[in-house]
């Protein structure tokens, strides 16, 4: 019984599809309400090419939250 709710667990964590930097870009006003600079330069700083939503809010939001120097 254990292993089937931990089977069902791992199902629903891969059901978020992933997007490349340009597609970030093309709906950033509309997904991160920034400009596609903002969200271009985010995932670049943090080294990514591809991720899910959730994972790109959130580096777009630390990044926007950094202090310029």
């Amino acid at each position: 019984m254990a292993a089937k709710k931990e089977k069902a667990g791992k199902v629903s964590k891969q059901t978020e599809s992933e997007y490349s930097v340009q597609e970030f870009a093309e709906g950033a006003e509309t997904i991160f309400q920034v400009k596609k600079e903002c969200v271009i330069a985010a995932l670049k700083a943090a080294d990514i090419t591809s991720c899910t939503i959730s994972q790109a809010k959130d580096v777009v939001q630390k990044f926007m939250k950094k202090e310029v120097k």
